[in-house]
């Protein structure tokens, strides 16, 4: 199945495109998304979505469609994931 991946701000300049189309198979979930997306992209992308164990980093938002989710939700094909860093204020 396939699905969009949208990046924004920090995420965006990180991965070098604001969408791109990813290819998992049925019954995936947002993490095995996230894994796809630091296949695709190893390095600082891949290091700002994990943390050290290797679990989704706590320091990106995640949403599928207009609702913010958990790593654990499971995604379906035409399903939009948005991920985004916050950025700190000052």
């Amino acid at each position: 199945m396939k699905i969009e991946i949208e990046y924004v701000a920090q995420v965006r300049s990180a991965s070098g495109v604001s969408s791109e189309m990813l290819e998992l198979p049925e019954g995936s979930t947002v993490m095995d998304a996230l894994a796809g997306v630091a296949t695709k992209h190893p390095g600082k992308l891949a290091s700002m979505l994990f943390g050290d164990d290797g679990s989704a980093s706590k320091s990106i938002l995640l949403f599928r469609g207009d609702d913010q989710v958990e790593s654990a939700t499971p995604v379906n094909a035409g399903d939009r994931l948005t991920i985004l860093s916050p950025l700190a204020g000052g």
